[in-house]
C-alpha cells in the first residue's frame, strides 16, 4: 500500500470519527456525551435527544411545550416519574383537549402537569434538565415534529446565564399558570370520558369464586361470607357471591352494614391528602400523638415515628384518627359523600340503603371515624368507593351492563391516585396483606378485622375480617373484596383470627382464579 494511499484512508477514518461526534447528540447510545448542538426533522434526531435528557437526568425536568403526542417521549416521562424524579410539564390547553394529545395520559399517570391560563397560548417548546441543560427550538414533542415536519432544536450544555434565562420563565409561567385552575380543567375533561370495558369472568370462573369462598367459610368455621370483583374503571360489578349460614335471602353485599376498621384507613389517607392536611413526606411522631388508651392504640406502633406511607401498611390508628380530626366534620361529610357513601345503591334485583353516619360530628366521632368505627357502610358502597382510589380518581355508580356510559365524577386528583396505589402495594409487600403477594401480579390492598356489633355493643370476640385491594390483568383493572363473618382461628393461622389470616389467602384464591388461562 502506497504512502499516499494509507494517508487517504487515515484522512476518511479521522472525517467519519469526527461526524459521528458531531452527530452523537442526537443517537441513543447510553455512553455518549451531551454536547452542544444543533439537529432537524423530519429525523428522529430531536426526539433521541429528549428521550436521552430525559433518561440521564437525576433530579429535575422542568418543561414548556405547546404539544406532547409523541409515544416514546411519554414513556420515558413516565418511566422518569416512576423512578422518583421531579417532573414538571406545562403545556398548551386547547392542544391538550385534542385526541391525539397524551397530556391527559401523563395527568392520570401522576406526573405534575399543568395547562396554561394566562395566556392566549402556551407556545414555548424549551426543556431544563438538572439545570445543566436546556433544549429549544420549534420541535413541538409530537410524532409529526419527528417524522413529517420541517422543525429544529438545539442543545445548550452547562451555559450558566442560558440555562438561568430558561429556569427563570418556567418559573414565572408555572407561578401565573396556577395548579387550582389547572386541576378544574383536568378534572372536567376527565369527569368527560368515558370508561367502557367488556372484558367479563366466564361462568366458570363464577363457580370457582364462589367455591372459593365456600371452602374459606368452612374452612375458618365462619358464619358466612360475600366477594365482589368489579372493573375499577367504570364500577361494572363482574362477580358478587354471598354465603350466609341462616336466612337464604340475606346478602352481605347489599344488605348487610358494618363498621369495616381499618379497611376504611385508604380513605382517610386519600381524604387528607387531597385536601392538603398531610403530604407525602409527612412525619408522625406517634409517641406525641398517643392520647387515649382507648381509640388511640397501634400495636408495636405507639413509640414510633411513621411516614404517610407506613399508615396503611402498619395500620395506624393514631395517624389516622389525626388526619380524620385535622381535616374537620365539613371536608370529611363533602368526601363522603363525593365518594358515594350518601346515596343508595340500585344494582338489578339488590337496593342497600345509605350509609350510617354519626348523628353528630365532632372530635369524638371524627376519631372514630379516622379509625373505621362509628359509620356503617355496606360492602358495595365501600367497593365502589375504593374502586374511585385507585382508578385514577374518578367515582362512578356500580353497573351491572357491560358497557357503561358513566362520565364519573373527580374525587381526588390522579396525582393522589397514584400515591394511594402505592401506598396499598406497601401492604401487600410489607404489611398485613402478604400472603396475597401472587407472582407476576402486582396486587395492592388494604385489610380490616372490626369488632362486630350485637345488640348495640361490640364484641370483641366476634369479629368482621375484610380486605379490599387490585390489581391489573390483562387489559382489565380488578377490584376485589372479600368478607368473612366470624371466622375462627386454626392451627394453620397459629391462633390468629384477623383479616390477614384469613380474608386476604380467600383473596388470593380469586386472584388466581381469575389470572388463570379460559
Amino acid at each position: 500500500m502506497t504512502r499516499g494511499l494509507k494517508e487517504g484512508i487515515l484522512g476518511l477514518c479521522m472525517g467519519f470519527c469526527i461526524v459521528i461526534t458531531a452527530c452523537s447528540l442526537f443517537y441513543d447510545k447510553d455512553d455518549v456525551d451531551f454536547v452542544d448542538g444543533v439537529a432537524f426533522s423530519p429525523s428522529k434526531e430531536c426526539e433521541n435527544t429528549i428521550i436521552k435528557l430525559i433518561n440521564s437526568s437525576s433530579e429535575q425536568i422542568d418543561v414548556a411545550v405547546f404539544d406532547i403526542n409523541n409515544e416514546n417521549i411519554v414513556n420515558a416521562l413516565k418511566s422518569a416519574h416512576d423512578k422518583g424524579k421531579k417532573i414538571r410539564i406545562l403545556t398548551d390547553k386547547r392542544q391538550a383537549g385534542g385526541k391525539h394529545s397524551k397530556v391527559l395520559e401523563l395527568y392520570e399517570s401522576g406526573i405534575n402537569i399543568r395547562v396554561h391560563s394566562k395566556h392566549r397560548l402556551e407556545h414555548n417548546k424549551f426543556g431544563v434538565f438538572d439545570k445543566k441543560y436546556v433544549i429549544n427550538g420549534s420541535y413541538n414533542w409530537t410524532n409529526s415534529a419527528s417524522l413529517r415536519n420541517s422543525e429544529n432544536c438545539q442543545l445548550s450544555v452547562e451555559n450558566e446565564e442560558i440555562i438561568e434565562d430558561y429556569q427563570s420563565r418556567f418559573e414565572k409561567l408555572w407561578r401565573i399558570n396556577t395548579k387550582k385552575k389547572s386541576d378544574a380543567w383536568f378534572k372536567k375533561k376527565l369527569n368527560q370520558k368515558q370508561y367502557n370495558n367488556n372484558k367479563f369472568i366466564t361462568n366458570k370462573q363464577q363457580k370457582q369464586i364462589k367455591n372459593a369462598l365456600e371452602k374459606s367459610i368452612n374452612k375458618y368455621s365462619a358464619k358466612g361470607g360475600a366477594v365482589i370483583v368489579m372493573n375499577a374503571d367504570n364500577s361494572q360489578v363482574l362477580s358478587m357471591s354471598s354465603i350466609y349460614e341462616g336466612n337464604g335471602t340475606f346478602n352481605y353485599i347489599s344488605d348487610y352494614k358494618y363498621n369495616v376498621g381499618a379497611a376504611y384507613m385508604p380513605f382517610v389517607v386519600a381524604m387528607g391528602l387531597e385536601n392538603n392536611i398531610i403530604t407525602e413526606d409527612t412525619i408522625f411522631d406517634l409517641s406525641k400523638l398517643r392520647k387515649s388508651k382507648k381509640h388511640d392504640v397501634d400495636t408495636n406502633l405507639q413509640n414510633k415515628t411513621i411516614t404517610t406511607e407506613d399508615i396503611l401498611a402498619f395500620s395506624s390508628n393514631i395517624a389516622s384518627a389525626k388526619i380524620s380530626t385535622d381535616t374537620g366534620s365539613k371536608k370529611h361529610l363533602k368526601f363522603l359523600s363525593a365518594i358515594g357513601f350518601d346515596d343508595e345503591i340500585s344494582l338489578g334485583d339488590i337496593k342497600t340503603e345509605k350509609t350510617t353516619l354519626p348523628k353528630k360530628f365532632n372530635k369524638k366521632t371524627l376519631k372514630n371515624v379516622g379509625i373505621g368505627f362509628g359509620f356503617e357502610v355496606t360492602p358495595l358502597h365501600l367497593t365502589t368507593a375504593y374502586a374511585s382510589l385507585v382508578n385514577g380518581g374518578v367515582y362512578h355508580a356500580p353497573s351491572l351492563e357491560k358497557s357503561v356510559k358513566n362520565d364519573g365524577k373527580y374525587v381526588i386528583s390522579a396525582e393522589n391516585s397514584q400515591k394511594m396505589r402505592k401506598y396499598l402495594r406497601k401492604v401487600v409487600t410489607d404489611g398485613t396483606a402478604k400472603l396475597a403477594n401472587v407472582k407476576n401480579v402486582e396486587f395492592m390492598a388494604k385489610t380490616g378485622t372490626s369488632s362486630k356489633k350485637i345488640d348495640g355493643i361490640y364484641s370483641a370476640e366476634q369479629t368482621i375480617t375484610t380486605v379490599i385491594g387490585n390489581f391489573k390483568y390483562k387489559d382489565t383493572h380488578y377490584v376485589i373484596f372479600v368478607l368473612l363473618d366470624e371466622p375462627k382461628s386454626t392451627k394453620e393461622t397459629y391462633g390468629f383470627a384477623s383479616a390477614g389470616w384469613n380474608a386476604v389467602p380467600t383473596a388470593k384464591e380469586v386472584i388466581n382464579i381469575i389470572t388463570a388461562e379460559k
